[in-house]
């Protein structure tokens, strides 16, 4: 059986004691069983609601509704049945083999969208879109992936698109009669259309680093040598004793990450090891850890105390390249000197992860450093490195493109970057997508959706 045929079943949502668990059913077999599986018509009444019970060979599994949604008007663009039982868990597993009995096969983590995506519904980034928004923890991330969802970045890249095959189509005509002499005006086209479109690509670039942050996270790294202080500023941020605090140093032996909203975006925060020469095996595992965090972080939260040691002073110098912020903490025991900070005073926040005093500044600052003072999402934006990745191939391809039609290179030849550069645009859409990158899109979906 063809896997992208046949009808498909899963719980679309928790299976857990609850309320309400909804299994949904797609596929050519989907009214068929349907009709025989629930005590009542349902297809003769399409979106519908139906009062009835899920039997098994005259025995009742559960007492329920349901609802049948023909083709194409469905979430898949195929037949749809969907029973609405309660949630509980032996009574869903229930229900499960009974549909499982009747051939139908348990779906693949995502592949209701899949089936969605594979049969022009939805294009790849709105499949993306549907993921984000699941996982979103806070609205501003929620609002950027609905928008997604809706088409916004599709219809954009899908602009983009037109406008590369338009100055492949002259490029065409240019090589189809070239008695007409137009060679020169075809590369002028080239030129002036490719310099729009690089201009264009660019600005939608510069959206990437927010529209990621917002869909992933601002991955944070909390830093500094050991009994700075680095674990209570963690518990801090999070507003509960989630790392242990002792007096002894070392006493964080592993990376902890925890998420927390500020200025409307999730920081994944991560509590790290004091950096110094290890005294035991897990303490050098959890160094090891430490710089792994770091390397990853969007910021480093580079943590010291008023008075300054040899190992703050080496661990200031060592994050100069990156973007980060300098937590004077314990400022409620002794007043900072930040002058005494010299040429690192411009990133230093005095802060007492004891008290508080310093704490939502610090919070917003770190927001602000990545993000930029008074960031707010753009209407359209790229959402993950994938979609980045082949943005970028995009606007190289078309730089190379400008820079032949500047040099005189024959339109025939410039045509082979236009070309590439329409391929990659088409990525992003899924028009022209791999097998193998779809697999990785769809990998990451729960089952049911």
């Amino acid at each position: 059986m063809d896997p992208a045929n046949d009808t498909i079943y899963a719980p679309a949502t928790q299976a857990d004691a609850g309320g309400i668990c909804i299994v949904r059913i797609s596929g050519p077999r989907a009214k068929e069983v349907i009709q025989t599986a629930f005590s009542r018509p349902v297809c003769d009444r399409p979106r519908v609601m139906t009062y009835g019970h899920v039997t098994d060979g005259g025995r009742v599994l559960d007492e329920c509704m349901a609802v049948f949604f023909p083709a194409p008007w469905t979430y898949t663009r195929e037949d749809v049945a969907e029973l609405h039982l309660h949630a509980s868990p032996a009574g869903v597993a229930g229900v499960l083999s009974l549909l499982a009995s009747q051939g139908l096969r348990l779906a693949d983590p995502g592949e209701f969208t899949r089936r969605a995506f594979m049969n022009g519904r939805i294009d790849l980034s709105r499949a993306e879109a549907v993921m984000e928004f699941i996982t979103a923890q806070t609205r501003a991330g929620a609002q950027a992936a609905l928008s997604r969802m809706q088409g916004s970045l599709c219809q954009r890249i899908e602009g983009l698109s037109v406008r590369v095959t338009d100055l492949l189509a002259g490029i065409a005509l240019c090589v189809d009669y070239p008695e007409h002499d137009a060679e020169e005006a075809a590369l002028e086209d080239v030129r002036a259309g490719t310099e729009a479109l690089i201009a264009d690509a660019n600005a939608l670039l510069d959206t990437a680093k927010g529209g990621i942050i917002l869909a992933s996270g601002l991955k944070v790294a909390i830093c500094g040598r050991p009994n700075v202080g680095k674990s209570t500023l963690f518990n801090a941020f999070l507003g509960q004793e989630r790392a242990i605090v002792t007096s002894e140093a070392g006493t964080t032996r592993d990376a902890i990450a925890e998420r927390i909203e500020a200025g409307g975006v999730m920081m994944i925060v991560t509590d790290t090891a004091g950096i110094r020469e290890a005294q035991a095996e897990a303490e050098r595992l959890g160094v090891e850890r430490a710089l792994r965090a770091q390397e990853e972080a969007d910021l480093l939260l580079v943590v010291v105390t008023p008075e300054l040691a040899p190992g703050d002073i080496e661990l200031m110098e060592k994050t100069r390249h990156r973007i980060r912020l300098i937590a004077v903490n314990k400022c409620d025991v002794l007043p900072p000197d930040m002058d005494a900070l010299g040429r690192d005073a411009a990133d230093a926040m005095p802060v007492s992860a004891k008290t508080g005093q310093g704490l939502e500044d610090l919070k917003r600052a770190v927001v602000e450093r990545v993000l930029g003072e008074g960031f707010a999402p753009p209407p359209v934006a790229i959402a993950n490195h994938r979609q980045k990745d082949a943005l970028m191939r995009a606007r190289d391809a078309l730089m190379a493109a400008r820079n032949a039609a500047i040099e005189g290179v024959p339109p025939d030849l410039i045509a082979v970057d236009l070309t590439e550069a329409a391929h990659a645009l088409g990525e992003i859409t899924g028009r022209t997508v791999d097998e193998d990158v779809i697999e990785r899109v769809f990998e990451k979906f729960c089952v049911g959706k």
